[in-house]
């Protein structure tokens, strides 16, 4: 099973889901695309939504990466879909729903 570590940039935390919104329903959607940490290549895309649903700050989150040559070894391509129901700011620990192409037998825990 091919083991893939995601960590969100910071367009995450300043962009999606800022200290002040206080509105039930409030909603922050966001695409970045995504480099490789030491060659600053570009490896995928991360997209998604997170909806404020309870005060204070509890946010239901639902995001889907595309993702090229990533992982260890030749490098895996494919998607994945994760989801989150998080409290205050990030950073958040996502539960990985499932994944297509080589990340196919990817899952949560």
């Amino acid at each position: 099973m091919p083991i893939v570590n995601l960590i969100a940039t910071p367009v995450f935390p300043s962009k999606v889901i800022p200290k002040g919104a206080t509105k039930i329903g409030t909603r922050r959607v966001f695409s970045e695309d995504l480099p490789e940490k030491y060659s600053n290549q570009l490896v995928g895309q991360h997209s998604g939504t997170c909806t404020l649903v309870r005060k204070p700050q509890w946010w239901l989150c639902h995001a889907g990466w595309t993702l090229e040559n990533v992982g260890s070894g030749a490098g895996k391509t494919g998607t994945l879909v994760a989801g989150d129901f998080a409290a205050g700011q990030p950073p958040f620990m996502a539960a990985i729903f499932g994944g297509t192409g080589d990340l196919d037998t990817v899952r949560g825990k």
